[in-house]
């Protein structure tokens, strides 16, 4: 039987430009803290070049020329998180969600379905990739192996049986996880790697440091082994997209929510999964309409509402990114928030896809998607209430009749 460890390096940024993706190839950095005592919490390797540490203020990061500066999002790291394990349970329904970075799955009978762990290995960069992760994989027979290879090495990294102590020895001890006390000690011994750990005698480090330097010292030895926790499986799938600038306009508010959509509908197809339900949540801009009252003599304000709701229902589940932008669009243009956006979250209520057969000896019918779009763009135009099939009503009056949502078969 062997383990999977899924470790997603500086996974603060990565929740930051898997939202935008554009920022990956900019010097990045992420502060945090009360405002407006801001402080730099991490930095891409292209901002660590120019110069810029950890700790230093917003004003001091922002001399630095072409510095992209954003607050840390948690939401946008609990989504971050989510597709994390969603890719993980793509591949194996025994997942442990160890930290917010790190996964770890039982990979009983994925060779016969992929074949060898190095394709499978293969797979699941693959399926992270998609998913907007970068991420490290770390493959072994022993479970705490696997997740400190995959902690100190980009992998994948596959581990033959017998031989993990070999691989961990060049490993700094600091990925054991010791406590703050104990690492100091290991610093006065001269204790740096797994190795050299490993080969203090077990009783005396016993003896002097108890039972944390014992189980440091069998997962330095590459035979820490224990049972996963197995996470229950979810179907919660959410994002969230923080503006620095609000958006007016249609077109530009198109455009990020077109990126969220792209984001679900990846996460959900990983699952086998496809978009029954949207609720869309905007948070505007604060404003104000005034307008003078003549007979009071005074001015009179009043506020916007704070956040615009909007919800789409499918008559089947979806998994097409495009057509779910196109229907979200004509909701918006049919009603529009009355205020700037500032912040943008979209949560999908998932269902199972269908596969629609066609029949060699069946009559042609309209495409259930297309069908749905050239109803949602009639009823852009006459009104949701004009469009759908007519149903009698049992009253006196003969012409008597309500309007139902159309269904195709």
């Amino acid at each position: 039987m062997a383990f999977c460890a899924i470790f997603v390096p500086d996974f603060l940024l990565q929740a930051v430009e898997r939202s935008e993706p554009a920022l990956r190839d900019k010097p990045l950095v992420l502060l945090d803290g009360p405002a407006p005592t801001f402080r730099v919490i991490a930095v891409n390797a292209v901002a660590r070049e120019l110069g810029v540490a950890l700790g230093l203020t917003k004003a001091a990061a922002a001399e630095f020329s072409g510095v992209e500066i954003r607050l840390r999002s948690k939401e946008q790291e609990t989504a971050t998180h989510a597709a994390l394990l969603d890719a993980a349970w793509s591949f194996s329904p025994r997942v442990e969600d160890t930290a917010p970075d790190t996964v770890l799955l039982d990979l009983a009978g994925l060779t016969t379905l992929l074949g060898s762990y190095e394709n499978v290995t293969l797979q699941i960069k693959s399926r992270c990739t998609a998913l907007g992760l970068d991420v490290h994989v770390g493959v072994s027979e022993n479970v705490e192996t696997a997740r400190i290879l995959a902690f100190g090495q980009p992998g994948p990294t596959i581990v033959p049986t017998g031989e993990e102590a070999r691989f961990l020895e060049s490993l700094p001890v600091g990925l054991l996880g010791p406590s703050a006390e104990l690492a100091e000690v290991f610093q006065q011994w001269g204790i740096k790697n797994c190795g050299a750990l490993a080969a203090l005698p077990v009783l005396s480090l016993s003896e002097c440091r108890g039972q944390e330097g014992v189980c440091l010292h069998a997962m330095a030895s590459g035979k820490g082994n224990r049972s996963l926790i197995i996470a229950e499986l979810t179907h919660f799938f959410e994002e969230f997209l923080e503006l620095d600038d609000a958006v007016e306009e249609l077109e530009p508010l198109s455009f990020l929510l077109g990126r969220l959509l792209d984001q679900l509908c990846v996460r959900l197809s990983a699952r086998a999964l496809a978009v029954r339900t949207i609720q869309l949540q905007l948070e505007l801009q604060p404003g104000f309409e005034k307008a003078f009252d003549a007979s009071k003599e005074r001015l009179r304000t009043k506020q916007f509402s704070e956040t615009f709701y909007c919800t789409l229902a499918l008559p089947r589940p979806v998994q097409d990114a495009k057509l779910l932008l196109k229907l979200l669009r004509l909701r918006l243009q049919a009603n529009s928030p009355k205020a700037p956006v500032q912040k943008i979250q979209m949560r999908a209520e998932p269902d199972r896809a269908l596969a629609i057969q066609c029949g060699l000896f069946l009559a042609a019918v309209p495409d259930p998607d297309k069908l749905e779009l050239t109803l949602a763009r009639i009823a852009s135009v006459v009104g949701e209430n004009n469009v759908g099939s007519p149903e009698l009503l049992d009253c006196h009056r003969p012409d008597a009749f309500r309007m139902q949502r159309f269904l195709a078969p």
